[in-house]
């Protein structure tokens, strides 16, 4: 494995994941690379990801990783859209001097990611939720994750993620 020199210095971090990897002997793998980034960067480093919305997310995410911006459609159209909706939230907290917390829900359901349109019901209301909620002002973004069904990890169901100015619960 290549020594990776500390990087102390870097003030934010932009990463693209699909959200669902599953590696044998590790777990979930994005969670694996946010630990490893974690130990290159200072925790005060805001960490920005967006990720397809069949994400499984890990009730550690927030530990390592301070901004969130899921796919809002399936099928997939707007991935240009939240990968610039993580990159501003990511910008907009350095111009702002905060670091931004996420509250992880996962939901104990599985759902059957090939039927789900998020043009119809009920995610369509669901999904125009999160938009509602992303323009509160202590709000960097909110997501609904369908999670991956075909995946067979200890964090496979679908979760919310909402992402906020501060850990301080309202």
């Amino acid at each position: 494995m290549e020594v990776v020199e500390k990087n102390p210095d870097a003030d934010g971090v932009y990463i693209f994941f699909h959200g669902s990897m599953e590696v044998d002997e590790i777990g979930s793998g994005e969670l694996y690379l946010l630990k490893e980034i974690r130990k290159v960067v200072s925790k005060d480093c805001i960490i920005a990801m967006s990720m397809d919305a069949h994400a499984n997310i890990t009730d550690e995410l927030g530990e390592y990783a301070n901004i969130t911006a899921g796919f809002k459609t399936v099928p997939h159209i707007d991935q240009v859209d939240s990968q610039e909706r993580a990159a501003n939230a990511l910008v907009k907290a350095l111009k702002e001097k905060q670091k931004p917390y996420l509250y992880v829900q996962r939901v104990p359901f599985l759902l059957k990611n090939d039927t789900l349109l998020t043009g119809e019901e009920p995610l369509k209301s669901l999904i125009a939720l999160t938009r509602e909620y992303e323009k509160e002002e202590d709000v960097y973004s909110a997501n609904l994750f369908l999670g991956h069904c075909w995946i067979d990890a200890p964090n496979t169901s679908a979760s919310t993620v909402v992402c906020a100015k501060t850990k301080e619960k309202a």
